[in-house]
């Protein structure tokens, strides 16, 4: 890819003395070693993406652009990663003079391929120690390892050289893998190789590549990530900066597809550099993108019946921020819609009053004998009773030319003898709960069955130290103010985890009863909404002695344990076989103390619980954060997460023994390290 440098036209007066800046021989290893372990943010990527564009490049050089490049994934029984290309492959002086040398290219005076940096070649010491080059050329194989010797230069040494048999020629690079990281590449490569053209000859399943909308690009609903693709590599965009993406497609991904040097890119190709024309370039792409992507989906949406097309004019107006295309103004663009609002049936009623424009949309045409009230159908599903003295037959017959009248040819059908029938959603008029005409309530019972009995009815005038909660059906309106059976059981069970815990503290004498008012009369309550104010409660009340031991009181209010449980045992057991003063039962003591804090203590259990420890720098680790230096001197922490032992409490499965002899054994190691001056 050639290389956009700017001319510039300099002039000086008063110039005395000048001297060029240069990088001198003496830092040549430092340059190096910042290029090695600071350029890429994500190293396996990094290694897949360089090596495999150059292998693209190879191809192209060699006028076989539609020949795939192979790649070999690592497994666990072959853990190394390998790329072939069968391009012109390299002389044995380009590899020894060319590939070593940071910054060199033969690929800048061309925008036929990709690379240009004189980097990406190098990537693999991003990741391992060495890794192996074999080339065929000129009638020559030869292999060469690539080391990082004791000077951190790096040598490539020539291992073996021997005529070949054929006219085979390309390159061939292999990187070991370490078995933590087989995933990983695998995950990567199915990514970056969804991009390429042809895709790799691969040993894992790739996705299709997604086809381009008249070569500009593609628009993924699924996915919030863009991407710029330039030539077979991916560059992530900063939708900020693009005011196309930012205002028309945000929330969504896709790829704009530009040109080998449209846009300019940084130093470890992850990024690109907002140049003003990179930032033009991209903006024309987008708005291209756009009206292909109208044309192509109008397009699409003509040869559809009329209910794919309110699916589709539904997709532009709330998805893609498009206006309603001419021709389609009737159909209505609403996600819900009133079904009294269609053509009145002479062979049905509908049983729902609202059908919602969306894919999982179907009409249930009853055509049993059993109450259709039976069927539990969801929101998705639209019932459809025949009148009295009107056959199942009649219904269809007229539903050919209903659903023409109002737009809704193509939608599902279904009848209700395929879905579920249960007998203990029929209720007779004198099965009716006397309690729902019943408007305020009071808490007796967080677990009895039907949720109707939980409550007991209540005639008081509210005060303003009541707690209350608003129900709808006796199910609890969440903190959101929405409705759902999930929602609802999980704030019964966070009341009764308070609960356990203000009997832990000695302190439920303090704990008020709880009052409930439907949403209809929920103007009448007086007090505090129960989630506002858990929030303070038991930073207030919760005496002296239990900061110590938050982190038991933690897992008791949510998991229901009581004093003296397996967590608190497990602590013990720490703290007895680590000793208090070690760093890892301190780090727990201050997280303790930062999340009893009143601003920030709501006990809704351990998520960003971490991110309030705000725990003080240390000399020690030269100002890390202690969570970070925990966890690179502890890998199995990194792999749980810093509390994740204490989180695996919840399930039993954490072994405070074999823990306790892991953090030890590290231990000792460093000190092994530190007596041998570091030695191996």
């Amino acid at each position: 890819m050639q290389s956009n440098e700017a001319s510039r036209d300099l002039k000086s007066k008063g110039t005395e003395a000048i001297s060029s800046f240069g990088l001198s021989i003496g830092n040549a290893v430092h340059i190096m070693k910042i290029l090695r372990d600071t350029l890429y943010t994500d190293r396996i990527l990094a290694v897949l993406r360089e090596y495999s564009s150059n292998a693209w490049d190879a191809h192209r050089e060699a006028g076989k652009p539609e020949l795939p490049i192979d790649v070999t994934m690592p497994t666990y029984e072959k853990p190394t990663l390998r790329i072939r290309d069968f391009g012109p492959g390299l002389s044995d002086e380009d590899v020894m003079t060319i590939y070593t040398q940071y910054g060199e290219s033969t690929k800048r005076n061309t925008d036929d391929q990709v690379g240009a940096l004189g980097i990406g070649c190098k990537s693999a010491f991003s990741y391992a120690d060495q890794f192996t080059v074999t080339s065929w050329h000129n009638g020559f194989k030869r292999i060469y390892t690539a080391v990082l010797d004791k000077t951190s230069r790096g040598e490539m040494r020539r291992l073996h050289e021997e005529r070949c048999k054929s006219k085979e020629t390309g390159i061939e690079i292999q990187v070991p893998v370490q078995n933590k990281d087989i995933n990983a590449f695998r995950d990567k490569a199915e990514w970056l190789f969804r991009f390429f053209n042809p895709q790799p000859t691969i040993n894992i399943k790739l996705e299709k590549r997604p086809d381009l909308i008249e070569g500009k690009g593609y628009i993924d609903t699924d996915d919030e990530r863009w991407v710029a693709v330039m030539g077979c590599v991916p560059y992530r965009i900063n939708a900020h900066k693009v005011e196309g993406l930012y205002q028309g497609y945000n929330g969504f991904g896709g790829a704009l597809y530009v040109e080998i040097g449209d846009v300019e890119i940084n130093a470890s190709r992850e990024e690109l550099k907002y140049t003003d024309k990179t930032v033009e370039i991209l903006q024309e792409r987008m708005d291209e993108l756009r009206d292909a992507h109208l044309e192509d989906f109008l397009k699409k949406l003509k040869g559809k019946a009329s209910w794919q097309r309110r699916l589709g004019v539904r997709q532009l107006k709330t998805l893609f921020k498009m206006d309603v295309p001419e021709g389609m103004e009737d159909l209505k663009t609403n996600k819900t819609i009133f079904t009294n609002t269609f053509t009145k049936a002479k062979t049905f009623q509908w049983a729902t009053k609202e059908l919602i424009v969306d894919p999982k949309t179907e009409l249930v045409i009853h055509n049993t004998d059993k109450t259709l009230s039976g069927y539990s159908l969801g929101a998705y599903e639209c019932g459809i009773r025949p009148k009295p003295s009107k056959t199942v037959a009649e219904v269809e017959r007229e539903l050919n030319t209903y659903l023409v009248e109002n737009a809704l040819v193509g939608i599902p059908i279904t009848y209700t003898e395929n879905k579920s029938w249960y007998s203990h959603l029929i209720k007779s008029k004198r099965d009716v709960n006397p309690k729902y005409k019943v408007k305020s309530f009071v808490l007796d019972n967080t677990h009895a069955e039907p949720r109707s009995e939980r409550w007991g009815t209540v005639s008081r005038e509210p005060t303003d130290d009541d707690v209350y909660v608003e129900i709808d059906h006796f199910v609890i309106l969440n903190e959101g103010g929405f409705t759902d059976r999930y929602s609802s059981e999980s704030v019964y069970s966070l009341i009764n985890a308070d609960e356990r815990l203000a009997k832990a503290l000695n302190i439920l004498d303090k704990f008020p009863k709880i009052y409930a008012y439907k949403s209809a009369s929920i103007g009448k309550a007086k007090g505090t909404n129960y989630h506002e104010w858990r929030k303070t409660f038991f930073a207030k009340h919760a005496p002296a002695e239990a900061r110590q031991n938050l982190k038991l009181l933690l897992f008791i209010r949510r998991f229901g344990w009581e004093t003296g449980s397996y967590a608190q045992a497990f602590q013990e057991k720490m703290v007895g076989r680590l000793g208090k003063s070690h760093i890892i039962n301190k780090t727990i003591l201050e997280l303790n103390e930062a999340a009893l804090r009143p601003e920030v203590y709501n006990l809704s259990g351990f998520a960003g619980l971490e991110d309030l420890m705000k725990l003080k720098r240390s000399e020690s680790n030269k100002g890390v954060r202690r969570k970070e230096a925990l966890e690179k001197r502890y890998p199995l922490l990194a792999s749980y997460g810093l509390l994740g032992y204490l989180k695996n409490l919840s399930w039993n499965r954490a072994n405070p023994e074999l823990w306790a002899e892991y953090i030890k054994l590290v231990d000792r190691e460093d000190r092994r390290k530190r007596a041998h001056g570091g030695a191996k």
